[in-house]
Protein backbone atom coordinates (compact mmCIF):
# COMPACT_ATOMS: atom_id res chain seq x y z
CA UNK A 1 0.00 0.00 0.00
CA UNK A 2 2.75 2.83 1.07
CA UNK A 3 4.40 1.88 -2.53
CA UNK A 4 1.54 2.78 -4.01
CA UNK A 5 0.83 5.41 -2.04
CA UNK A 6 4.31 6.89 -2.37
CA UNK A 7 4.35 7.64 0.72
CA UNK A 8 7.27 6.75 2.65
CA UNK A 9 6.72 4.37 5.68
CA UNK A 10 6.41 0.96 6.99
CA UNK A 11 3.60 -1.33 8.19
CA UNK A 12 4.38 -0.17 11.86
CA UNK A 13 4.23 3.40 10.67
CA UNK A 14 0.97 3.17 8.78
CA UNK A 15 -0.56 1.70 12.31
CA UNK A 16 1.12 4.31 13.96
CA UNK A 17 -0.59 6.96 11.24
CA UNK A 18 -3.88 5.62 11.49
CA UNK A 19 -4.30 5.51 14.95
CA UNK A 20 -3.02 8.98 15.86
CA UNK A 21 -5.53 10.30 13.18
CA UNK A 22 -7.92 8.24 14.52
CA UNK A 23 -7.72 8.98 18.14
CA UNK A 24 -5.84 12.38 18.16
CA UNK A 25 -2.77 13.45 19.71
CA UNK A 26 -1.45 10.91 22.35
CA UNK A 27 1.85 10.31 24.79
CA UNK A 28 3.67 7.19 23.68
CA UNK A 29 2.56 4.85 26.25
CA UNK A 30 -0.76 5.29 25.47
CA UNK A 31 0.24 4.58 21.90
CA UNK A 32 1.55 1.71 22.93
CA UNK A 33 -1.06 0.50 24.75
CA UNK A 34 -4.11 1.42 21.97
CA UNK A 35 -1.63 -0.42 19.57
CA UNK A 36 -0.81 -3.25 21.62
CA UNK A 37 3.03 -3.16 21.88
CA UNK A 38 5.75 -2.42 24.68
CA UNK A 39 7.18 0.91 24.92
CA UNK A 40 10.32 -0.13 23.58
CA UNK A 41 9.02 -1.63 20.23
CA UNK A 42 6.52 1.80 19.89
CA UNK A 43 9.78 4.07 20.76
CA UNK A 44 11.99 3.11 17.71
CA UNK A 45 8.59 2.54 15.73
CA UNK A 46 7.74 6.52 16.34
CA UNK A 47 11.04 7.34 15.82
CA UNK A 48 11.14 6.42 12.50
CA UNK A 49 7.85 8.30 11.56
CA UNK A 50 9.20 11.65 14.03
CA UNK A 51 12.32 11.50 11.39
CA UNK A 52 9.87 11.12 8.59
CA UNK A 53 7.77 13.83 9.38
CA UNK A 54 4.93 12.48 9.18
CA UNK A 55 4.70 13.07 13.38
CA UNK A 56 5.84 15.39 15.98
CA UNK A 57 5.91 15.09 19.43
CA UNK A 58 4.81 18.29 21.56
CA UNK A 59 4.95 19.48 25.43
CA UNK A 60 2.26 17.95 27.56
CA UNK A 61 0.76 20.43 29.26
CA UNK A 62 -0.24 18.14 32.26
CA UNK A 63 3.62 16.37 32.63
CA UNK A 64 6.38 18.24 31.92
CA UNK A 65 8.35 14.96 31.76
CA UNK A 66 5.93 13.51 28.99
CA UNK A 67 5.12 14.78 25.22
CA UNK A 68 2.21 14.04 23.03
CA UNK A 69 2.31 12.34 19.64
CA UNK A 70 0.40 14.14 16.85
CA UNK A 71 0.32 13.70 12.93
CA UNK A 72 1.62 16.43 10.91
CA UNK A 73 0.30 18.21 7.58
CA UNK A 74 2.48 15.34 6.05
CA UNK A 75 1.54 13.18 8.16
CA UNK A 76 -2.14 14.10 7.18
CA UNK A 77 -1.33 13.74 3.92
CA UNK A 78 0.10 10.68 3.88
CA UNK A 79 -2.84 9.08 5.67
CA UNK A 80 -5.10 10.43 2.89
CA UNK A 81 -2.73 8.69 0.17
CA UNK A 82 -2.61 5.43 1.99
CA UNK A 83 -6.37 5.44 2.22
CA UNK A 84 -6.94 6.17 -1.36
CA UNK A 85 -4.59 3.73 -2.53
CA UNK A 86 -5.96 1.33 -0.09
CA UNK A 87 -9.86 2.04 -1.54
CA UNK A 88 -8.37 1.92 -5.26
CA UNK A 89 -6.96 -1.95 -4.26
CA UNK A 90 -9.88 -2.66 -3.04
CA UNK A 91 -12.08 -1.33 -5.93
CA UNK A 92 -9.58 -3.44 -8.20
CA UNK A 93 -10.14 -6.66 -6.22
CA UNK A 94 -13.99 -6.32 -6.35
CA UNK A 95 -14.52 -4.70 -10.01
CA UNK A 96 -15.75 -8.03 -11.27
CA UNK A 97 -17.99 -9.07 -8.16
CA UNK A 98 -21.59 -9.65 -9.52
CA UNK A 99 -24.37 -7.56 -7.52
Amino acid sequence: IHRRAGVDVDRSGIIILTTLERLGPMRMSDLAAEIGLDRSTISRQVAAVVRSGYVQKLDDSSDARASQLQLTARGHAARRKLSEAWNAIVRELIVDWSA
